[in-house]
């Protein structure tokens, strides 16, 4: 194989609802960069800040960041703040780089924390309820549509449709929220 059939890649892991840790799982091709005296590093820029975060990449494995090596706790590089704290919603712009001028850039919206207050709304949801109207079906339906919608629209970089679905997330959420007689 030549040098240049190296191809970093990677995935964030859409499943990982935890809100406190992003999850990056590398599946790239390394080919020669198998040692580990090759510097592999990951960039991270969180939703509303345009300077990236850097960190070291560990390649075939599962890459976890958090409130604290993503310098959200405190914006200083000699932070001492250990509490994990919530990571926000939105566009996470991702790059990992390697030795040899290798690099791979993705966009990641996410919406872990939308996801989590829905979940709460769907456990008080009875779809088999007589009262249950078809306005609220259609409304939880949409919702799961905008979801993938907001996915959808990320992977082909059209990131302003997909703040657009995520801010008609919210507003279904806002709107479920607030319906007394809804469940």
């Amino acid at each position: 194989m030549r040098y240049t059939d190296i191809k970093i890649d990677f995935l964030p892991l859409y499943e990982n609802l935890d809100p406190r840790v992003l999850s990056i799982f590398d599946v790239s091709h390394w080919q020669h960069i198998e040692e580990d005296k090759y510097a592999k590093v990951i960039d991270i820029t969180v939703p509303n800040s345009n300077k990236p975060i850097r960190n070291y990449y560990k390649k075939n494995a599962i890459n976890n960041f958090n409130s604290v090596n993503l310098n959200i706790n405190c914006k200083t590089s000699n932070c001492t703040e250990v509490e994990l704290i919530d990571l926000p919603d939105g566009l996470y712009e991702i790059t990992v780089t390697a030795d040899g001028g290798f690099t791979q850039t993705k966009k990641y919206f996410r919406t872990v924390l939308l996801e989590l207050e829905f979940d709460k709304i769907l456990l008080n949801f009875n779809i088999e309820c007589e009262d249950t109207t078809k306005e609220n079906k259609d409304n939880f339906l949409n919702f799961l549509l905008y979801l993938k919608n907001i996915e959808a629209h990320t992977r082909y970089d059209n990131i302003c449709a997909a703040q657009s679905y995520y801010e008609m997330c919210q507003k279904l959420i806002n709107k479920f929220k607030k319906c007394k007689n809804c469940f």
